[in-house]
């Protein structure tokens, strides 16, 4: 996934260096240069400097290279066992974003704040039959075959803020390009959970990985657009390097009619922790997008702007995975015994379409 974005974006930074020449290019971030020329002009106008509101609807689709809950096996024939490892599925959800822009129209120059929030959920499930079994992909050998049932669900909390000051180049051609550097901070939680029962809900079990980074760090961008009467088409390309401090755990739930015989009232509850540690997550975005803009009376403008973004954050997910178990001395079910576990890291991204709507005055 990662690398398919990183050509994605390499992609779209030559097709931003192109718009420089004349190319016409395309962006959503750029809600601000294609419609400056026009700003600048209301600006000497009406004679000062211009505030810039901006409102935009998003629908991103998350997704992370850890998303496989729990396998499928088919254990026959005896020496030739398979297994199919099932995953949550995404899909694009709602997702908004806001800024505030402060516009210099004479000497180019702007600063800019704005906010990105997504909230989104995936599940999955899959039903063994009479010849298969089904559990997390730690307890799936031969003696562990209690559960029928699978279930998975993700739930993720995106949020990034950008504050960035930037000056646009233009010789009065339709084409303009603008750079710009900043912060950015970034928060990224992803709860990812597999659940597997039996078919009469006499045992179960579950495992919840809860991983969140927060971090900010510098930013750096080129925008460019082409200016072609009220239309303009835009693209841009960033790079972050976010500092910061992620938090991992795991958590079990084990139940079955003999923890009683143990002396523990089901369910049975353990963990995984580890102390939080700092962490640098390079990322990357790049958008794409195509604007019309309407001037108002008294120099106020209105810009509306559609196209496609995407982002990537490299390691920004934490999870433990469990690589040896072995069944307990009494009975299968009533928890987890693990021998070993591997702490991995994992990218997270996310991508979709988007509609916006900004007023100059």
């Amino acid at each position: 996934m990662a690398r398919s974005f990183l050509r994605a974006s390499l992609g779209t930074f030559l097709l931003v260096a192109g718009a420089s020449l004349g190319f016409a290019q395309a962006e959503e971030g750029l809600i601000e240069q294609a419609a400056y020329a026009s700003s600048q002009n209301a600006s000497n106008s009406s004679g000062g400097n211009r505030l810039e509101a901006t409102a935009a609807l998003l629908y991103l689709q998350p997704l992370a290279d850890n998303l496989q809950y729990g396998t499928q096996v088919n254990p026959l024939p005896a020496p030739s066992p398979h297994w199919v490892n099932q995953a949550v599925e995404t899909s694009l959800s709602p997702a908004f974003n806001v800024g505030l822009r402060y516009i210099v129209p004479e000497n180019g120059n702007d600063v800019r704040l704005s906010w990105t929030h997504l909230n989104a959920s995936g599940d999955d499930s899959f039903v063994a039959d009479s010849l298969q079994f089904a559990g997390p992909p730690y307890e799936i050998g031969p003696d562990a075959n209690l559960y029928n049932l699978g279930n998975g669900s993700v739930d993720f909390e995106y949020d990034s803020v950008n504050l960035e000051a930037g000056h646009l180049w233009t010789d009065g051609s339709p084409a303009q390009v603008r750079v710009f550097g900043g912060l950015q901070y970034a928060r990224i939680n992803e709860e990812l959970t597999g659940t597997f029962a039996s078919d009469d809900g006499v045992y179960s079990t579950s495992n919840t990985n809860s991983s969140l980074f927060n971090g900010v760090g510098p930013r750096l961008g080129v925008e460019a657009g082409v200016v072609k009467g009220r239309l303009d088409f835009l693209g841009q390309v960033a790079g972050s390097a976010l500092i910061g401090r992620q938090e991992n755990r795991l958590d079990f739930e084990a139940v079955s009619p003999d923890l009683a015989n143990l002396g523990i009232t089901p369910p049975n509850q353990q963990s995984i922790t580890s102390p939080d540690a700092t962490r640098v997550v390079p990322s990357i975005d790049s958008k794409v997008g195509a604007g019309l803009t309407i001037p108002l009376q008294h120099g106020s403008i209105i810009r509306l702007e559609g196209g496609y973004q995407a982002a990537v954050y490299l390691n920004a997910i934490s999870q433990y995975a469990i690589s040896d178990v072995v069944v307990p001395p009494n009975v299968q079910g009533i928890g987890v015994f693990l021998e070993s576990a591997y702490h991995l890291h994992y990218n997270f991204a996310v991508h979709g379409p988007y509609v916006s709507a900004s007023w100059v005055y």
